[in-house]
């Protein structure tokens, strides 16, 4: 039982004050006496509550009329600066986590499962990051809401909410469009703050969105749609999973490529003081391809070559730093459904993700090259750090590697090795970047090949002007320096290729083990007076290449095929091999035949692009070779130079006399001769031609996104 008060109170808690007891409110309205009506028949007799029970929810009744009472309120408390902040600040925060979350998500489902292991690493790093900076845009947005509207909006949100919801809108516009980067990021949250406090002062003009409750349900559905919009745009397969598990037997397969290998720089291939004993050993208990060539004369396209089956023009990737189309099949994708693991580990940005297109077609893509540590490599791909790596970019520091190297792919390659399916076979590609320019060999091969030279051990041949490349070539001794570095990369990425190797015959797998040796090109050693690079020239010195091929249990060892063989072959090769067909017809051609001593001669094309620009006029230029029956016919499209044209030209050489390629019987022939005008010549001019038309459509200059150029500008391929 309720006892009575002291004299002059109201009989009961439910009875409304007199106006003397409610201070300078006067009157609380029309809606406290409302209540009063409901206290009056809450103590009816004529219902069955107990008295305390009645007191209890008619008092829950006048709390909900107050806050009622408070929304309605014209002028309620303004938020205090200190308020606005903190509120602003963990809004902004919330904000930051959600994107973060969204667009981690986004990634998973692009790579699941490549990114599967770092996938707790990557949410952390990007969700905090995200946070961070949404922490920062909260602070600076409530900041501007409340000088410019620091009295509440009626009965829609306070200054805070509107903060929240600009910076919720900054980072999405930051993620989602390019446009939007460092620089305008803030500029995107404040105007999305003014816009916030805009709509909450014709929100506040109608009744049911002013409740709490409904801005929280339209953070919430603009957090949804966001996450879906991820989710639909990066909802791509990561690589096929296996259809159905291989059979019992199939032999593994491993493909070692080192990049910027001549095959005239390799003991097996006869080349005086090369040290390469894990390359030699490798030739000794295999096949060795004695006249190998390569598509292309750059990384991304030629590996693309290996990996397909497909020339250039097929599989879309023609320059470096434009990815395989989208429809290609690739021969990981073609072994994952018949049940193989696929993995990879590279070492050089042309083969990162964002430049060639490789990674979602296997399981496992190792392309790290970030410099920060602290960071997985996967969280680079997110639109924050990003933007932050071209930012240290800018101001010197490099956070994202141009390569790394070959250790660090072994130590990768073994890692995934250890942690495989033993009841699986696998398809293994390892990549080494080591004997491409810049010559930086480690200790001890840094001094392997040219112990008594005096001066700077390292040269960037990419980082000289032009006075100091001028020179260089003009010193002998350096030049020799230079190509005595070049040999001194191969020794050490064979050094490395001999730890993997033995790796494998530890674990008991390197006996039923497909292992091929190779490389993607060659490299200009000074040859037409082009100087430790590739990119520009068709001649052998960059199309020519090792190619090592050791079958399970040591078959055909010591065998030597002297015959024209293609990167183009090695997928039609691996897959016959395994006793599995391709999706659609390929342009390469199985090397067992040859073997078999099938000599059927095996016309190689090639294609390149002379990309960069000089004095802001792009170069614009475009090359096609044809290597067969012992001649190579190369032609080459005009191009600029500043303001000066490069005339279009023919090159024809007899590579059984002239292995060098320095006599053009093209230009040298005299109208008697009939060597120009020969039925052989002639034909392959032909062909030329016909390639020619056959790969003009779709050129890939002018594709490059912003930040493939930049870091490809940086290490000199542009």
């Amino acid at each position: 039982m309720l006892g009575r008060g002291p004299p002059g109170a109201p009989d009961s808690p439910l009875e409304a004050p007199t106006s003397a007891s409610r201070g300078p409110r006067a009157s609380l309205g029309p809606t406290h006496q409302r209540c009063g009506a409901v206290s009056q028949r809450v103590l009816s007799p004529r219902r069955s509550w107990s008295r305390d029970e009645g007191v209890r929810g008619a008092l829950e009744s006048a709390g909900r009329a107050d806050t009622l009472a408070s929304m309605h309120d014209p002028n309620p408390a303004a938020e205090s600066w200190t308020r606005c902040l903190l509120s602003s600040a963990r809004l902004g925060a919330l904000a930051g986590a959600s994107v973060g979350a969204a667009e981690c998500a986004k990634l998973l489902l692009r790579g699941a499962p490549r990114y599967a292991d770092l996938a707790a690493e990557m949410v952390a790093v990007g969700v905090l990051g995200y946070l961070g900076l949404g922490l920062l845009l909260g602070a600076g947005c409530g900041a501007l809401a409340w000088f410019l509207w620091r009295r509440p909006g009626f009965v829609a949100a306070p200054a805070s909410s509107c903060a929240g919801v600009g910076t919720l809108l900054g980072m999405v516009l930051f993620v989602l469009t390019p446009q939007v980067g460092a620089a305008l990021l803030l500029p995107a949250a404040l105007l999305g703050t003014v816009l916030a406090l805009c709509l909450r002062e014709l929100l506040g003009r109608v009744d049911w969105p002013g409740r709490p409750r409904s801005w929280l349900a339209c953070g919430a559905l603009l957090l949804l749609v966001g996450a879906l919009r991820f989710a639909i745009g990066g909802g791509a397969s990561a690589g096929a999973g296996p259809s159905a598990p291989a059979p019992a037997g199939k032999p593994n397969v491993l493909l070692v490529t080192i990049d910027t290998l001549r095959a005239d720089h390799v003991g097996a291939y006869g080349a005086s003081g090369a040290r390469t004993p894990a390359i030699d050993a490798l030739a000794q208990q295999g096949v060795r391809f004695a006249d190998a060539t390569s598509q292309a004369n750059t990384t991304g396209p030629s590996h693309t070559t290996m990996l397909t089956g497909l020339y250039p023009h097929d599989h879309g990737a023609r320059l470096n730093g434009v990815p395989i189309a989208h429809g290609v099949v690739t021969l990981p994708e073609m072994l994952a459904q018949a049940g193989y693991q696929t993995a990879a580990a590279v070492s050089g940005f042309t083969l990162k993700q964002e430049a060639c297109g490789l990674a979602p077609r296997f399981e496992r893509y190792d392309d790290e090259l970030i410099a920060w540590r602290w960071m997985p490599e996967v969280a680079a791909r997110l639109r924050l750090f990003q933007v932050a790596i071209q930012l240290a970019n800018q101001r010197g520091q490099r956070a994202l590697r141009a390569d790394r190297p070959a250790a660090e792919c072994v130590d990768s390659s073994l890692e995934w090795l250890a942690s495989r399916d033993r009841e699986r076979p696998f398809f293994l590609w390892t990549h080494f970047y080591d004997p491409h320019c810049p010559y930086q060999p480690p200790a001890p091969f840094d001094a392997l090949h040219d112990p008594d030279f005096q001066g700077a051990r390292a040269r960037n041949w990419y980082g000289l002007s032009t006075r100091e490349r001028r020179e260089l070539v003009g010193d002998a001794r350096e030049v020799e320096h230079m190509r005595a570095l070049y040999r001194g990369e191969i020794s050490y990425a064979d050094s490395e290729l001999g730890r993997l190797l033995e790796a494998l015959k530890h674990s008991g797998d390197f006996e039923n083990t497909l292992v091929i040796l190779t490389s993607d090109h060659g490299e200009g050693l000074g040859e037409h007076d082009y100087w430790f690079d590739h990119g520009t020239f068709l001649y052998d010195a960059e199309l020519a290449v090792p190619l090592i091929l050791r079958f399970p249990r040591a078959q055909h060892a010591g065998r030597v095929v002297d015959s024209q063989v293609r990167l183009l072959d090695l997928t039609p090769t691996v897959l016959e091999l395994l006793g599995l067909a391709p999706p659609k017809p390929l342009s390469g051609s199985s090397l067992l035949a040859a073997l078999e001593g099938d000599r059927d001669p095996r016309p190689s094309f090639a294609q390149g692009e002379m990309a960069g620009e000089l004095s802001s006029y792009e170069l614009g230029g475009r090359l096609l070779s044809l290597r067969t029956q012992g001649r190579k016919l190369i032609w080459s499209s005009d191009y600029w130079l500043d303001s000066a044209r490069v005339p279009e030209r023919l090159e024809l050489f007899d590579l059984a006399d002239d292995p060098g390629e320095k006599r053009n019987l093209w230009d040298d022939a005299a109208p008697t001769s009939g060597a120009p005008a020969s039925g052989s010549a002639q034909e392959m001019r032909a062909h030329v031609e016909a390639w020619r038309e056959l790969t003009e459509a779709g050129s890939a200059r002018g594709e490059l996104a912003p930040e493939v150029r930049a870091q490809l500008e940086s290490i000199g391929y542009l």
